[in-house]
């Protein structure tokens, strides 16, 4: 069966095209509760040295930004993605996992950069607009704890600036219609697929009962009882009979057995049997006829003995009444040749 009889086959199917639709739907509602959709906001951090109130403008921290600068920035995404910095996105309703980046430049280069930048994700876009202003006031303080702890005093604090602030978050994620026409056409592809599957494992399985079933031989099937019947004897064919009993009433001698002759008017072609035991079939047509003779014509002038002996006795002159003893008896012997070739023409 091939793809295009398969499917002709499953449209007369119904229970096939209901367990196709049940699959799609099935998928298609999965695929649309599973995707998930969030939201996040996007706010960079920069610190910045020591020197702003200062009029002198070397002190500039903006214009100092050194790489001492770009280390305390490592420190702080450190920081962030400790137990606390987890805790402070965690109490906002934010997503603790944040991706921060404090470098710049892109390839093997990279530099590190006193600029941190940071994406917040949440359910809610206020969530993620809350979790990226938390963490930035987690930065402010845990920098102004290590500061004060180190004995640093006066105006010599470093500060963080916000060159990007927070703001509502933008949706990020798959599309849920998307999603669920996908998985519902991967369902019913895989849901026809096992029909074919099926359907090729039950031809297949039909296909060898039906030979075992004509393999099987016709003796196993349950039969009928019938009576056993004797055979009667064949009947010895008269031919190869050499000798026949003699009837009870009959001399106590056998007589040879009756040859029967062959009805006149049969096929064209006779067996002869020859020697090597072979035989030849010989058309009618290319036997030699025997002579027939005439026994009501009158003997012809010069005739033999033997002729005018076959003659009926008239008591004429020169008839077998007249002739002496001897001539009686080769008168016999000549009848008794001549009956051979009748007798064998007869066969």
């Amino acid at each position: 069966m091939n793809v295009a009889g398969f499917l002709r086959w499953v449209l007369t199917k119904p229970l096939i095209i209901v367990l196709v639709i049940a699959a799609g739907l099935a998928g298609g509602a999965i695929g649309w509760k599973s995707t998930t959709s969030h939201f996040e906001s996007t706010a960079a951090v920069l610190v910045i040295p020591p020197g702003a109130g200062s009029t002198n403008a070397k002190d500039n921290p903006f214009t100092d930004l050194d790489y001492g600068s770009a280390q305390i920035a490592q420190v702080l995404t450190v920081v962030a993605q400790g137990p606390r910095g987890r805790a402070a996105l965690a109490a906002a309703g934010a997503s603790p996992d944040v991706v921060m980046v404090a470098s710049v430049g892109e390839g093997n280069p990279k530099q590190i950069s006193p600029l941190i930048t940071y994406t917040v994700s949440a359910p809610q876009p206020q969530q993620a607009e809350a979790g990226a202003k938390a963490l930035i006031d987690f930065w402010r303080a845990e920098f102004r704890r290590m500061q004060v702890d180190a004995g640093v005093v006066g105006n010599t604090f470093a500060d963080l600036r916000v060159p990007v602030a927070p703001t509502p978050g933008t949706e990020v994620g798959g599309n849920a219609m998307r999603a669920a026409l996908g998985l519902a056409m991967g369902a019913a592809l895989a849901m026809l697929a096992l029909c074919l599957v099926a359907a090729a494992a039950m031809e297949a399985l039909k296909r060898r009962r039906s030979t075992a079933a004509a393999s099987t031989p016709a003796a196993d099937a349950p039969t009928e009882q019938f009576p056993v019947v004797a055979a009667a004897p064949a009947a010895e064919s008269p031919a190869l009979s050499g000798v026949v009993p003699a009837a009870e009433d009959a001399p106590s001698r056998t007589v040879p057995a009756a040859i029967p002759i062959r009805p006149p008017g049969d096929a064209a072609r006779r067996a002869m049997t020859r020697w090597r035991d072979r035989v030849e079939e010989v058309p009618e047509a290319d036997e030699i006829p025997l002579p027939e003779l005439d026994e009501t014509a009158p003997p012809a002038p010069g005739a033999t003995t033997s002729e005018v002996a076959d003659q009926p006795a008239t008591g004429a002159p020169g008839t077998a009444a007249d002739a002496p003893p001897g001539g009686t008896a080769r008168a016999d012997e000549t009848a008794d040749d001549l009956e051979l070739p009748r007798a064998q023409s007869a066969r």
